[in-house]
């Protein structure tokens, strides 16, 4: 009997095959305990491995800050990144699975705050890209997962719901502003990655 976060797709064969919702996603996570995880553990690299190590570090930090699907942050290439003076910015991220607006113009991942030191780790592994290499990161979606998982015990989609909460909480606090920011087609989409906590709302339940 699969776990009730196991959501089935039925192939018409007999076949089913199963994929996590965000129902087990557990409380919401700080982005200072996603950034300890990628600083203090690693994959066990035997060659050049402190270039893979900051691959693997650079992935999830971009899972986070675009809080994006697997897909999307593979996807990405040298040329979408132009740095300015207090941000580094995404242009044309494209977004899967929606046909409405599939484009984000720009995204800024900011070089302060409590963001910014996923934002270096990023600035740093572009810096130790060969000029010739155009895709940030030459792996399969199943080689990712591998990678992500013995890291962080997380799952790639997991790092979405928590930047879309951190995003929501602590930057456009409004369903509609952020479903627009994110590209998402419906604001109330946003409930599955938002988990409410009272700690949350502590000064206006005390006044």
């Amino acid at each position: 009997m699969p776990l009730k976060w196991l959501k089935a797709k039925d192939f018409g064969d007999g076949r089913l095959k199963f994929r996590r919702t965000l129902a087990n996603k557990g409380k919401r996570v700080e982005p200072s305990q996603i950034l300890e995880w990628i600083e203090t553990r690693k994959w066990p690299y035997t060659w050049t491995p402190d270039f893979y190590e900051l691959r693997d570090k650079a992935l999830i930090s971009l899972l986070f800050l675009c809080c994006g699907r697997i897909g999307e942050v593979l996807r990405l290439t040298k040329e979408q990144f132009k740095e300015s003076k207090h941000f580094l910015i995404l242009k044309e991220y494209r977004v899967e699975k929606n046909q409405v607006n599939p484009i984000r113009d720009d995204w800024a991942l900011p070089k302060r705050g409590k963001l910014a030191p996923f934002t270096h780790i990023v600035l740093e592994y572009l810096a130790m890209l060969p000029e010739s290499r155009i895709k940030l990161f030459e792996i399969k979606r199943s080689r990712a997962h591998q990678i992500v998982k013995h890291i962080t015990g997380k799952w790639c989609h997991w790092f979405r719901a928590m930047g879309e909460a951190y995003y929501m909480r602590m930057v456009f606090k409004e369903p509609v502003k952020a479903a627009s920011a994110l590209r998402l087609r419906r604001s109330d989409t946003l409930i599955e990655y938002v988990p409410f906590e009272w700690k949350d709302y502590e000064e206006q339940l005390s006044a």
